[in-house]
């Protein structure tokens, strides 16, 4: 539908500007309509994977302080996304979650959907520890620390690891503007050196 509107409303544009269809510019407006919309869906679905990768040790935090509380751990994700004032992509996967537990599916089910729903690595490890531990009747409590602590560690190599690789993508760049900025101040000297009109 999107690429529909993008391609009509381009070709209402050629014709507005030419009066009249100009045939090259119909085809970009197509390739643009079609290929415009799916980029845009892939960075949307890349940001709320980001912003549930992000969030997610935060909120295995607010988790953990309830259940060791006293509270069972569905009343502690019922409890958080009834609190919870910002926008986040991980609480609505939480909602999406209790949603589906109230209409009758299991825990275990539930959870496991929401897994794959989401796409996020750390996400399905955590809800595998999680069934494990329920299905073991280890500490949920304790699953949950553990798993926060162990995305935190994560999180840290990868940005030691991004902040390594980021100064070898830069050194070319330094270099490329080291040249031209050389090539400024001394090009003019090289030409006339090269021409014998320095002296």
């Amino acid at each position: 539908m999107l690429s529909v509107l993008i391609t009509l409303f381009a070709a209402f544009f050629n014709y507005s500007l030419t009066g009249g269809a100009n045939p090259v510019f119909l085809v970009i407006a197509l390739i643009v309509g079609n290929v415009f919309p799916y980029f845009f869906l892939a960075n949307q679905s890349d940001m709320r994977k980001i912003g549930i990768y992000k969030d997610l040790p935060y909120k295995l935090d607010v988790l953990t302080m309830a259940v060791e509380a006293g509270m069972d751990f569905l009343s502690s994700i019922r409890r958080m996304v009834e609190r919870d004032t910002t926008d986040s992509p991980l609480i609505e996967e939480f909602f999406q979650f209790l949603q589906e537990v109230r209409m009758g599916k299991t825990k275990r089910d539930a959870l496991n959907d929401m897994a794959r729903r989401a796409d996020v690595e750390a996400l399905n490890s955590v809800v595998s520890a999680i069934v494990q531990a329920e299905k073991m009747g280890t500490p949920v409590a304790q699953v949950l620390k553990v798993q926060a602590e162990s995305l935190r560690i994560m999180r840290s190599q990868k940005a030691e690891k991004a902040a390594g690789e980021a100064s070898v993508k830069i050194m070319f760049p330094l270099v490329f503007i080291l040249f031209c900025t050389i090539l400024i101040l001394f090009g003019g000297i090289i030409v006339k050196w090269t021409r014998g009109e320095l002296f």
